[in-house]
């Protein structure tokens, strides 16, 4: 099993990425450990690449065409054997939390995020801390990127 998310371009998986089959050029593997999806951080970062990474290829693709919003899209879920019982639950808590947080979100109101429509390769992705603190990391290409904290 792994969440991948077409538009966003991210795939989120807590089993071992080498074992996701074909992976598209331009996306995103994240391997997340079991006992990191109850982190809030986590949750936020996973959420906001999502959100960054969507809004952008909507606005490039089929910007006339598409209403862009700000909803988080549902990832498709992916059969994946190689997984252990620990890390496929592991997955789907992460879609929960995803999920509940979502649903905080909607309630708070459109300016939770400021400016939903700047890409993300012009403000960054924030890691950690809060807005102004942390890791700010911007992401051309690269073929494999692993960051430990």
């Amino acid at each position: 099993m792994a969440l991948h998310w077409e538009e966003a371009r991210v795939i989120i998986t807590c089993g071992n990425p080498k074992e996701l089959g074909e992976v598209p050029d331009d996306a995103i593997v994240i391997a997340v450990k079991p006992e990191e999806v109850e982190d809030p951080d986590a949750i936020e970062s996973v959420r906001n690449l999502v959100l960054d990474r969507t809004i952008e290829w909507r606005r490039k693709v089929i910007n006339e065409a598409y209403e862009l919003g700000t909803a988080m899209p549902e990832p498709l879920v992916e059969d994946s054997d190689g997984l252990s019982e620990e890390e496929a639950d592991a997955e789907r808590s992460l879609l929960e939390a995803l999920r509940e947080r979502e649903d905080d979100v909607e309630d708070e109101g459109d300016d939770v995020w400021g400016d939903p429509y700047r890409p993300l390769s012009e403000s960054g992705l924030w890691l950690g801390g809060e807005p102004g603190g942390g890791v700010r990391i911007f992401i051309s290409h690269v073929e494999e990127l692993v960051v430990h904290n």
